[in-house]
């Protein structure tokens, strides 16, 4: 039987963060953007479809999947309802103009390069490898990459049968004091070379340490 993400536990969570995120916001290095109701539910469709994608058996990382990762995006961006269709399509040809683009160290190829590069390597190291890689610039993705990123890794680790990455109140200045160290690193930078290695590793721990079991059913 395949693990289901309790979108239920991940909803009461997520919402718990909304609503004392201002307060959380306070106390961040680099504060976010206001985590409004629109984004949260936007965030829900996306975990949902996550689940979709594990209950399907889709493997996110092997070639052919790259509709679902573009999916993902769009759904946290503009969730499954959009009013604003003629906005929506522009968006997504951006997008996909910027993810195919083969000579970026940003699009599909590069990440998929990645996987193939850390074939047989913990999941926790894979998932935290797979979010720094999306994360550092160029990133694979024009907008909502944190949030798209964090549904990818949570598909990956369900699908291994371990409970996905949500925010809760107790993790969130962590993740996203993580997730802020990780803008500006490029990947082929000098910078990037020198922290993306020590920032993987600390983001599998995070992962790890907060794989919380009432989030996998």
């Amino acid at each position: 039987m395949k693990p289901r993400l309790d979108l239920r536990a991940i909803t009461g969570s997520l919402r718990a963060v909304e609503a004392d995120f201002e307060s959380l916001n306070k106390g961040l290095t680099v504060p976010r953007d206001p985590m409004c109701s629109e984004v949260v539910d936007n965030l829900i469709t996306g975990y949902e479809y996550a689940d979709a994608l594990v209950q399907s058996d889709v493997d996110l990382l092997a070639r052919g999947s790259s509709r679902h990762l573009l999916q993902l995006n769009s759904l946290v961006l503009w969730g499954s309802n959009s009013v604003d269709i003629h906005a929506r399509e522009i968006q997504l040809r951006e997008t996909e103009r910027h993810f195919y683009n083969d000579a970026s160290s940003g699009g599909i190829r590069s990440l998929m390069n990645y996987v193939a590069d850390h074939d047989g390597v913990n999941i926790w190291a894979l998932s935290a490898g797979l979010y720094v890689h999306i994360l550092t610039a160029p990133q694979l993705f024009i907008e909502g990459n944190h949030r798209t990123a964090a549904l990818i890794v949570s598909q990956v680790l369900a699908r291994a049968g371990k409970p996905p990455v949500v925010l809760t109140e107790a993790n969130s200045k962590r993740y996203f004091e993580l997730s802020s160290l990780l803008k500006g690193c490029r990947k082929r930078g000098l910078r990037g070379v020198l922290e993306i290695p020590k920032l993987r590793r600390r983001i599998a721990r995070f992962l790890e340490d907060e794989a919380d079991p009432r989030f996998l059913s």
